[in-house]
């Protein structure tokens, strides 16, 4: 699978699942076999470091 950017156009639906996004936060975070999705923070970044996802109380996120 590329990581190349697939040049979607304009318009094209994304509705990933709950699953999937589990899936990708899984990964992310290195839990079991998981591995991220490829282009899910293409659309929706998820912040790093020490006030990121997984560090900190969800009260706490902006």
């Amino acid at each position: 699978v590329s990581t190349e950017w697939p040049g979607l156009p304009a318009g094209v639906k994304f509705d990933p699942s709950d699953v999937e996004l589990l899936k990708h936060l899984a990964g992310k975070v290195g839990y079991g076999n998981a591995k991220p999705h490829l282009f899910i923070d293409e659309f929706i970044p998820t912040l790093d470091g020490k006030d990121g996802i997984c560090f900190t109380h969800p009260e706490n996120l902006p």
